[in-house]
């Protein structure tokens, strides 16, 4: 799913704020768009910047999970 770094959109259903970490790569916060979920080829990706946390990952799978009604 993308990120944004345009903070002021968490007041939009199924977004989820992530705060730069130096362990998730990140430059800046970010807002999961979990709205926007979409599928990508992992052999196109072309470096690993970081990795995100647990507590993120459950965060947004339960948002997710609620957006697609599962």
């Amino acid at each position: 799913m993308p990120l944004t770094s345009t903070i002021d959109m968490p007041w939009l259903p199924y977004t989820y704020l992530i705060e730069y970490a130096t362990y998730n790569g990140l430059m800046l916060d970010s807002v999961a768009l979990v709205f926007q979920v979409t599928c990508s080829d992992i052999n196109k990706l072309k470096k690993k910047i970081g990795k995100l946390e647990q507590n993120h990952y459950d965060r947004i799978c339960v948002l997710l999970r609620k957006h697609l009604k599962l």
